[in-house]
């Protein structure tokens, strides 16, 4: 408590004020009170008056429940408590901003309780300020209470493949798996992983990998903020077949040198190693490819030779081409026959032929009586004419074509 002691002057006089601070000082007479030629003046009227003195700013403490500043995704209380050893807190202000210097009068928020409790809910990477005005208007010092980082906002991230598409989702090439992150929360990323395993972690080294063949591979994407938040995305299944399929034509008949004499099996053998499996295929003379889904065949006669060509397709989109390389036929004309007698196989020139290697015109010529069966026509399904030799008629002459006449008949 301070009292001040005036001494109230008659018009014309100087008048001198006297400030006692804190205790009882001695009343100064009124002769104190003189003019500017040194006159005392006695007339006064001696009068005081107590009023209280307050030049003490309030003290103000904050806290926060983020710790030392850490991100987080979680709601951010503060709780602000002032004091004033004079004539009590009439203002308690709180506001946020980058910096203190930063605040402006119209950043502040008032109130009149000396205790503040104000919980941030939004994103918000802030400081957060406060001060305290007391009744007489001293201020305290803008103090920080603490760091607000709110980040709410789960990051997102893309997994996609890339190398040479194939056809049926199938890429031909090794794939390049890529992970791709973002944050918009504003904590930035933590940590995040690249992997085929589908639990979460974050300790990866690398957003890129290389995904070689395989029936199906998935690769998941795992990403953290430094607020906690989590994110997950993935390829979708990847399929890789970098290798192309095989395949070899392989011929079976009857083989007569360097002829076959027989009709020969044509056989188209396909394989898939890259994973994929054989897709389509074809058999076929023709040296253009052409997938017609034939994977055997018979070849008949072939006196100038022939090729077959084998194309094979993996579900990929991977290709191979194979082919037999060329191969004669001829196949034997002269059936199969049993005769009980004597007899020779000739052309028509009369020579003795060998049936099994012949491929043309023939004729048996019996030599004696006997039965004669066929067993076999080969080449001669469409019929044979059938005569005999020494049958009556001129005698031991043959009459080939000419049924019906001198004991001829036709079967």
């Amino acid at each position: 408590l301070a009292v001040i002691y005036l001494q109230l002057c008659t018009p014309g006089f100087t008048c001198n004020v006297f400030d006692f601070s804190m205790g009882n000082p001695s009343v100064p007479a009124p002769e104190s009170v003189r003019d500017a030629n040194g006159n005392y003046y006695s007339g006064g009227t001696l009068i005081s008056e107590p009023f209280k003195l307050d030049n003490t700013a309030p003290r103000i403490t904050g806290t926060t429940n983020s710790s030392n500043g850490a991100w987080t995704n979680s709601n951010v209380t503060i709780t602000v408590s002032s004091t004033d050893t004079g004539g009590g807190v009439k203002q308690t202000y709180y506001g946020y901003s980058s910096t203190k210097s930063s605040i402006t009068k119209k950043d502040w928020t008032s109130t009149t309780s000396n205790t503040v409790t104000k919980t941030f809910t939004n994103e918000m990477e802030k400081t957060v300020h406060v001060m305290a005005e007391d009744a007489a208007g001293n201020k305290s010092d803008v103090v920080s209470v603490g760091d607000v980082k709110i980040d709410t906002s789960e990051p997102t991230c893309t997994v996609v493949p890339t190398g040479t598409k194939g056809t049926n989702n199938w890429w031909k090439s090794n794939a390049t798996i890529t992970l791709t992150t973002t944050d918009t929360g504003g904590s930035t990323l933590s940590g995040y992983n690249l992997t085929t395993s589908t639990t979460p972690s974050y300790n990866g080294s690398s957003k890129t990998q290389t995904q070689t063949n395989t029936t199906g591979a998935t690769w998941y994407g795992y990403v953290k903020d430094k607020a906690g938040n989590v994110g997950t995305c993935n390829s979708g299944v990847v399929k890789v077949d970098t290798a192309p399929p095989t395949c070899s034509v392989s011929l079976s008949g009857t083989k007569n040198g360097s002829y076959y004499a027989s009709k020969v099996t044509v056989k188209l053998n396909r394989n898939d190693t890259g994973g994929s499996n054989v897709g389509s295929y074809g058999l076929t003379t023709s040296s253009s490819t052409t997938y017609n889904s034939t994977a055997s065949t018979t070849q008949g006669d072939a006196k100038n030779g022939v090729t077959w060509y084998g194309y094979v397709k993996d579900s990929a989109g991977n290709t191979v081409s194979c082919n037999s390389g060329s191969f004669v036929v001829k196949l034997r004309t002269v059936p199969e026959f049993t005769y009980s007698g004597s007899y020779q196989i000739v052309d028509d020139n009369d020579n003795v032929i060998d049936p099994n290697s012949h491929n043309g015109n023939w004729k048996i010529r019996f030599l004696s009586s006997g039965t004669f069966t066929i067993t076999n026509l080969h080449g001669a399904a469409n019929g044979i004419d059938v005569f005999l030799v020494g049958g009556g008629g001129n005698g031991g002459q043959t009459y080939a074509g000419q049924a019906g006449r001198h004991g001829y008949s036709s079967a």
